[in-house]
């Protein structure tokens, strides 16, 4: 690999394999081979370059470099030969610059007609790390800010960068050290140096060899915008970016193949102790397997940002026993014996260093080192979900092999393998360059795989062999129909051939079912698009109407991304409202932050929004997972153990749910609100005498009747659906219009308890951060997260009983015609719902009632006591009991489990009590939820999706072949009975009256149910 011991790439300044790779296609070593084939030409014209001068100069530089040991006073000499040597002759000036009004000067920095680059002028010093350090790289004439004198190089570099119009870039000339600093790299703790007096001794010419790099580096042509005002540096850091997004497309996969290593490997072990898989659910242990890999990647992340203070990553003991060298070493050790690979020493090194970050550890006293499991390294609690013992169970249950573990760590830390290079050119992927929206594409793109375990052997098989876009498996003695081109094939490792690849019975699966692809409809949006998208819908949100935005009311803000994937549209809002507050207060205070501290500033600031201000929904739970991991990694703060999201990041469909809408009791009569519009009541406003909308039977539940699947697969199950539809939209009688009403005064108790009680939990999960400019006071949480947890999953308290019947009321859209349990009449349906919600007690039963129903003013043990009272009086039933009573329920509570309705004004209660979001920003999905029936037969079938436009009859002899396997008939009618549910709930004219005379289509849906119903009426004022 192209290394010399003289150039420093400071915390990834530049991504280590493109640095150092010798490729010469998509590296650095191929940018400085074309800088030299362009030297040699123009010294053929005999036109001077800067190789030729740097080379001239080597020896009188080497001689002056040298004496500044014993004569430091010859710096200023030494570092202008250095700077002519390299294209930059002249004086050096003084700097002049501005920040919010302050005026910077930096004597002997700036060269007349060079824009963009400043040259500091430090005293000599002998390596790197004084440079950086502020009380040994300093300057040999201060700068000065607001008449105070700044002596620290670092302090200085970071102080230019901040000014209204800053240079591109920083060089400090610090004796024999040259460092080269950008903006964004340097807010990150990223730099390059180069040691010139052992460049200079060595004087290394070769092609491409250390003087080539030095001059390609430092030269004036690599700082200086050429005639098309192109500058080299830029270029090759965009590459180096481009680069590593290559390589992020590699991790992928490799992801993807260690979730399937790590899986298997619990299979095998669990196998060789005799225990079997039963009761383990596939996709279960394919989530387990994901986290694991999230450990490490945080890891790895936490390593690259080592001023979080995550890991003790300066600590010489941590490097040898846990950094990330020690991983890449790991990866290179070969495993000879079947005990070095059988061992589990990796994977228990692993589970050590996860505990030690979990729970935190401070070391042993001396005398009891010897039962240190970490001797001298310190790491702070991070109390994390991530981190817990039962986020991997199943894994820990076995543990991991050396083998396996380490492919695992192969996938993750080093490049994808040439072609046709077996073994050679693998560099280590770059974590710093690898950036948090990277790794949510990378990540994002696995959201629509799912786990199983193979029950016989599988082939699998794709659209001509590629699994790219979505495959299927097929059992080994049910393929020969299927085309050979379609088989897909992997490289044997024994042969080297490529052959099908195949699944064994028992073993773990992890594959991209095309059909799930396009459900979920998880696209990554890039970096470049969130960035304008946001910035956009803050110029709308901001300032608006003469006023002028204050930094506290930033502070305020609620952002809402409604389709969450990995989070980057909240990641870039974030980001984008922490800047402008920052800046804002500055302003206000007439006070500058501090170069160096500023980026420490900033990630408070983001911190403090991502914990408290941001939410989201996503109809896949590892989205959110993967979502809650992203905010974490970009707002990292020193000291701060790990974020709880649980309150604002939910698994759920953001485009189904039941709202606070109510209808008059006149319209109960002649059908009519059938065919009518509820009126949306703002949360905190009187229903008075209206019912809510989700008491009430709907227009399009039983959605599968239409259908012309059920005529012909369930005749008798869909006449009986018919009839039960019917009636239960008949007129409700006088004693169902009391009864509904009554169930209305019980929905507003139980809301009130609810607003209260969330409320409560989102202001005891705040967390005490210390932001620049305020004065928030501590605050020391009565309420422990465990307690609101509880609450929230506990299906007899007020929230949860709620939420049931809003469920009920969605899930009663896609009932099946598969179940022999019949859907609920009118008796039956207000019979639930008074058993799930309760009656309002009879005036007088208990005297303190109206009081302990006042939920407003209560705090949380006293909530305790009044829920209590309330079931108690309003005999609402335990859930079992309910169920049981009222089976129709099972089947409503299976349909809301697998669809995830989500409820706005009551999951969001606070929020929305408040007024509602002040921001909806995101990319929503652009799929039609339309019946896909070949994607349905294909689970069963792959012919369905691999054949090009079968003849008809073809397809109904396949389609009655298919559904006669076990299961598939009942797959495709309750598939049936869920998509035309939805697609009846998205179209309706009466819940959805803007889309009237629209085809329903995803982010349609989105923009206009949860933007212009919802959220118009109440507070969002820009929508993106």
């Amino acid at each position: 690999m192209a290394s010399f011991d003289s150039i420093v790439i400071g915390e990834d300044w530049i991504s280590e394999h493109y640095f150092t790779t010798d490729s010469v296609k998509e590296s650095f070593q191929g940018k400085v081979l074309e800088l030299r084939k362009f030297w040699e030409a123009e010294a053929k014209e005999n036109r001077t370059t800067v190789r030729q001068d740097f080379l001239a100069a080597c020896r009188d530089l080497q001689t002056q470099l040298a004496a500044l040991s014993e004569n430091p006073d010859g710096a200023a000499a030494a570092h202008a030969l250095a700077r002519h040597a390299l294209g930059f002759p002249g004086d050096l000036t003084t700097f002049h610059g501005e920040r919010a009004g302050a005026e910077l000067d930096v004597p002997a920095s700036a060269l007349p007609g060079v824009d963009g680059v400043l040259f500091l002028q430090a005293h000599p010093v002998d390596s790197v790390d004084e440079l950086l350090d502020p009380d040994t790289g300093r300057l040999i004439e201060p700068a000065t800010e607001e008449n105070k004198q700044i002596a620290a190089a670092s302090k200085v570099v970071s102080a230019a960068f901040r000014t209204d119009q800053p240079p591109a870039f920083v060089v400090v000339q610090a004796g024999q050290w040259l460092l080269l600093a950008e903006a964004e790299r340097w807010a990150e703790g990223r730099y390059l140096a180069v040691d010139l007096l052992v460049v200079t001794e060595r004087r290394h010419d070769a092609r491409g060899g250390e003087i080539d790099r030095v001059a390609a580096m430092f030269g004036r042509q690599a700082l200086i915008p050429d005639a098309d005002g192109n500058i080299w540096w830029t270029g090759v850091l965009e590459d180096s970016v481009k680069h590593t997004v290559g390589v992020s497309k590699d991790l992928r996969e490799g992801i993807r193949l260690s979730i399937e290593i790590i899986a298997n490997e619990v299979v095998r072990r669990r196998a060789a102790r005799g225990l079997t898989l039963d009761g383990i659910d596939g996709q279960e242990l394919a989530k387990h397997s994901l986290r694991f890999l999230y450990r490490i990647l945080f890891l790895l992340y936490a390593e690259a940002s080592p001023e979080m203070q995550v890991l003790p990553a300066g600590a010489p003991e941590y490097g040898e026993g846990y950094g990330l060298d020690r991983l890449r070493e790991l990866t290179l050790t070969e495993l000879v014996s079947p005990q070095a690979k059988n061992g589990t020493h990796l994977y228990e090194s692993l589970a050590t260093l996860f505990r030690l970050v979990d729970r935190g550890h401070t070391p042993h006293a001396p005398e009891n080192v010897a039962d240190d499991p970490a001797p001298g390294l310190e790491f702070n609690r991070l109390r994390a979900d991530l981190f817990s013992p039962e986020a991997t169970a199943l894994i820990n249950d076995v543990g991991l092999g050396n083998e396996a573990t380490q492919k695992v760590l192969e996938h993750l830390v080093l490049s994808k393998e040439s072609k046709g290079r077996k073994g050679a050119d693998r560099g280590f992927i770059s974590y710093a360059e690898l950036g948090i929206n990277q790794l949510g594409a990378v990540y994002e793109g696995l959201m629509s795989y799912t786990g199983f375990f193979a029950e016989e052997d599988l082939y699998e098989v794709a659209k001509n062999g590629d699994p790219e876009k979505g495959s299927w498996v097929v059992p080994a003695d049910r393929a020969d129909h299927l085309s050979e081109s379609d088989f897909v094939k992997a490289v044997d490792e024994a042969t080297g051939e490529l052959k099908p690849v195949i699944h064994p019975k028992g073993t773990f699966v992890f594959r991209l079912a095309g059909r799930e692809r396009q459900q979920s409809a998880s696209y990554y949006t890039p970096e470049v698009l969130t960035r304008f998208v946001v910035s956009q819908a803050l110029a709308e949100l901001l300032d608006q109407n003469g006023t002028r935005t204050t930094p506290d009311e930033i502070l305020q803000l609620t952002i809402c991304e409604p389709a969450l994937g990995s989070g980057a549209f909240a990641i870039e809002a974030v980001r984008q409202l922490a800047a402008e507050y920052l800046k804002r207060k500055q302003e206000d205070l007439g006070t500058l932050i501090d170069a160096d501290q500023y980026p420490i500033e900033l990630q408070k600031v983001k911190a403090h929004l991502a914990l408290h201000q941001v939410y989201g929904v996503d109809l896949n739970a590892t989205a959110v997972e993967l979502a809650e991991i992203s905010l974490w990694l970009d707002t990292m703060v020193a000291g701060l153990q790990a974020p709880w999201f649980g309150l604002h990041l939910r698994r759920g469909n953001s485009l189904i749910g039941a709202r606070r809408a109510v209808y008059s009791t006149t319209q109960l009569t002649k059908k009519a609100w059938l065919t009518t519009s509820p009126k949306d009541v703002p949360l905190g406003e009187e229903i008075g005498a209206g019912i809510h909308h989700f008491l009430l039977p709907s227009q399009g539940w039983g959605a599968v009747v239409d259908t012309a699947e059920a005529k012909t697969y369930a005749p008798d199950k869909r006449e009986e659906l018919r009839l039960w539809r019917n009636g239960i939209r008949s007129n409700p009688s006088p004693a169902i219009k009391k009864r509904l009403a009554a169930l209305a005064q019980r929905v507003e108790t139980l809301w009130g308890f609810t607003v209260r009680r969330l409320t409560i939990a989102e202001s005891e999960a705040r967390r005490n951060i210390h932001i620049f400019g305020t004065d928030e006071p501590e605050h020391t949480p009565a309420i422990t997260r465990e307690q609101i947890e509880q609450v929230l999953h506990d299906e007899n308290g007020a929230y949860r009983r709620l939420r049931r019947a809003m469920d009920a009321w969605c899930a009663l859209w896609s009932w099946p015609v598969t179940t022999d349990i019949e859907p609920p009449d009118w008796d039956q349906w207000v019979g639930g719902l008074e058993a799930i919600l309760g009656v309002p007690p009879k005036a007088g039963k208990f005297e303190k009632y109206g009081q302990t129903s006042l939920a407003g003013d209560l705090n949380w043990r006293e909530l305790d006591v009044a829920e209590d009272t309330d079931r108690t009086f309003s005999q609402s039933l335990p859930i079992g009991k309910t169920l049981d009573g009222f089976p129709w329920l099972t089947v409503t509570n299976s349909i809301a489990n697998t669809q995830g309705f989500l409820h706005w004004e009551l999951d969001f209660a606070p929020v929305f009590a408040r007024g509602g979001f002040d921001l909806q920003v995101g990319n929503p999905p652009w799929v039609r939820p339309d019946w896909d029936e070949s994607g349905v037969l294909a689970e069963f079938d792959p012919w369905w999706q691999l054949t090009d436009k079968p003849a008809e009859a073809l397809k109904r002899r396949k389609r009655e072949e298919t559904l006669a396997q076990p299961g598939a008939l009942d797959a495709y009618l309750d598939e049936r009975a869920r998509q035309t549910g939805v697609i009846e709930n998205l179209g309706s004219g009466v819940d959805r009256p803007v889309l009237t005379g629209l085809r329903t289509q995803g982010s349609v849906v989105v923009e206009s149910q949860i933007c212009d119903q919802r959220f118009h009426a109440l507070r969002t004022r820009s929508t993106a």
